[in-house]
């Protein structure tokens, strides 16, 4: 009975948690890409409707 309990209080090594803290490390990075592409396209649209009077490239 001792066993049991003394199994259940130790520590145990999961690698899934160490490719998960990756995942997320690299879904944080993607993230932050994307977001500064889509601020990126963003001001392209501003700087087309400046120009042209519209961000749509097919109008152009």
């Amino acid at each position: 009975m001792e066993e049991e309990g003394a199994a259940g209080l130790k520590v145990t090594y999961d690698t899934r948690s160490k490719e998960l803290k990756q995942a997320e490390e690299e879904n944080r990075i993607l993230r932050k890409l994307l977001s500064n592409k889509e601020i990126e396209l963003e001001v392209q649209r501003e700087l087309l409707k400046k120009k042209f009077g519209t961000s749509d490239p097919r109008k152009i």
